[in-house]
């Protein structure tokens, strides 16, 4: 029987060639995609049940049918794009991104990047967020916005410029009812998402997730006062950044020197850095996550980049030619891309601080092989499903060419979020990649796709190498 569904906020991940490029289609259009190898990532991407000579029907803007050929009929007058020979894929989704100028909106359509998820911060700062959005790109992905929710703050007010125990000690908690109010007013507002802060309590976060899935919204989180295993059993959406989540495994003492002063000192680091990733505190942390619903987004590329593991310089990439290094945070050197904070140091501190990146990169790779899900779309109800129930999404598709084995071999992890510009503020970015590139060791290859815009009449044949129309033109 044919599956009919829609492409939701999704994602796949695999090594795509130069010849990639995103379908979007405009509204009161049939398109067929005819004969891709559909590839399945439901079940977080650990599911192999691609469709060989497929078949996707879009009409309006959404997928309403997916199959075999042998079980889709197309529909006359539908634009047919051959896609024989090559892999389809939903639009990407970056997790926990930033879209700070129209440049920032075209580089993301150009790397097949379809639908975006921004943090936002208050204009007074603090937390990991955005400040400047262009909210209205054209071209642009899709963009979800995030809100800061904190343990003290009606507003979602940073209080991070005072020392913590002072905080803890004077400050007064918002009570629960506070708390679901501010989550609704969020989701009334438009906000997709809310970002648990570093003070928030335990109890605090067990009723942010509660209320934030009532109202279909995604609770990530961040946490410090809040530890991490507590806010994995509360059911939270999604923990970023894999330099915070894996705080889980430092010892007490660390973390609560960390509770009082979020920037008092690197020995969080240095404490992961010297836990083996066979251990069983990293063994109970891999279970506990393989048992929920919590999803782990690393920014491993930005890592690999900032660090210097063994990458190819992001400026090298065809769509780094739309991004100014002016709007990025402390990006590398376009020439030999090494981060100015690398290359500032000695050269032994410089050892240290790749092997202690090669290092949190391992449990990663351990964490996913225990069962861990990578996931980089920011909603408390996915599935990791590609295709889901119809609904009003748009449909954006990526069309590639790659080896069977290259694929397979890109089924781990499932998905890797990837920040194109890192956080403003409160975040340690030492460099960071111009585009939204997963060029990770554990992805093993560089999903660096050449993305264009099949954007067509009805009734007119398109083909992969000879498109209608490129949505971004490269000069």
């Amino acid at each position: 029987m044919p599956r009919n569904r829609a492409v939701a906020v999704a994602f796949a991940v695999l090594a795509v060639s130069a010849t990639a490029q995103v379908i979007v289609t405009q509204q009161h259009e049939k398109i067929a995609i005819v004969g891709a190898t559909l590839i399945d990532v439901n079940n977080y991407g650990h599911s192999t049940n691609d469709i060989a000579a497929s078949v996707v029907l879009i009409d309006d803007g959404k997928v309403v049918a997916v199959g075999s050929a042998t079980q889709i009929t197309i529909p006359p007058g539908s634009t047919r794009i051959d896609a024989h020979g090559e892999f389809l894929v939903p639009g990407l989704v970056d997790g926990f991104g930033a879209l700070r100028t129209q440049a920032f909106a075209n580089a993301y359509l150009y790397e097949g990047v379809t639908t975006v998820y921004v943090p936002t911060i208050l204009p007074n700062g603090g937390g990991d967020g955005e400040l400047k959005i262009v909210r209205n790109a054209s071209p642009g992905p899709r963009l979800f916005l995030g809100a800061p929710m904190t343990g003290y703050s009606e507003q979602g007010a940073d209080p991070s410029d005072k020392p913590m125990l002072d905080h803890r000690l004077h400050d007064r908690r918002l009570s629960n009812e506070q708390l679901i109010a501010r989550v609704d007013q969020l989701a009334d507002q438009g906000f997709r998402g809310v970002t648990i802060s570093y003070d928030v309590w335990p109890d605090q976060v067990d009723v942010i997730v509660a209320e934030s899935k009532r109202r279909d919204m995604a609770a990530l989180a961040e946490p410090a006062f809040t530890p991490y295993p507590y806010a994995i059993h509360a059911g939270v959406s999604g923990l970023p950044r894999n330099d915070h989540y894996l705080l889980a495994l430092a010892p007490p003492a660390v973390l609560l020197e960390r509770a009082d002063n979020l920037t008092a000192s690197s020995a969080p680091s240095r404490a992961i850095c010297m836990i083996d990733p066979a251990s069983s505190g990293v063994a109970d942390l891999g279970a506990q996550l393989a048992k929920s619903n919590t999803a782990l987004m690393p920014t491993l590329s930005m890592e690999a980049t900032a660090d210097a593991l063994d990458v190819p310089n992001p400026w090298s990439a065809r769509s780094a030619a739309l991004i100014k290094a002016a709007d990025l945070d402390d990006p590398v050197n376009p020439s030999t891309g090494e981060s100015a904070f690398l290359a500032s140091l000695t050269t032994e501190r410089r050892k240290r601080v790749r092997d202690c990146a090669w290092h949190k990169e391992a449990f990663d790779a351990r964490l996913y092989q225990l069962g861990a899900k990578y996931q980089p779309e920011a909603r408390p109800r996915a599935t990791g499903s590609c295709l889901a129930a119809v609904s009003t999404s748009n449909s954006h598709c990526c069309i590639g060419s790659a080896s069977r084995r290259a694929r397979r071999s890109q089924r781990q992890p499932a998905t890797l979020p990837i920040s194109m510009a890192g956080a403003t503020s409160g975040a340690s970015n030492r460099g960071v990649s111009p585009t939204s590139l997963s060029s990770t060791p554990i992805l093993g290859a560089i999903l660096q796709p050449w993305i264009t815009s099949i954007e067509s009449s009805s009734g007119v044949s398109c083909s992969i190498g000879n498109p209608c129309s490129k949505h971004v033109t490269m000069n």
